[in-house]
């Protein structure tokens, strides 16, 4: 019975630290994946790579 609960303690301690890993990887990927969601509608809208309001240094015409 002891020896269970011990394995039982210990591999629940395992599966509950792997996923914290996977939720941290997602978690730090999120930033990375907002970036390149804005940049596809930009595209998709034709608008500049610096977004509305970007200012190259020229006057417009």
């Amino acid at each position: 019975m002891g020896d269970t609960l011990i394995v039982t303690i210990l591999g629940a301690a395992g599966v509950v630290g792997m996923a914290i890993f996977v939720l941290k990887d997602i978690l730090d990927r999120l930033p990375e994946l907002f970036a390149s969601w804005r940049r596809v509608r930009r595209a998709w809208r034709g608008e500049a790579e610096g977004g509305a309001g970007a200012w190259d240094g020229e006057e417009p015409e």
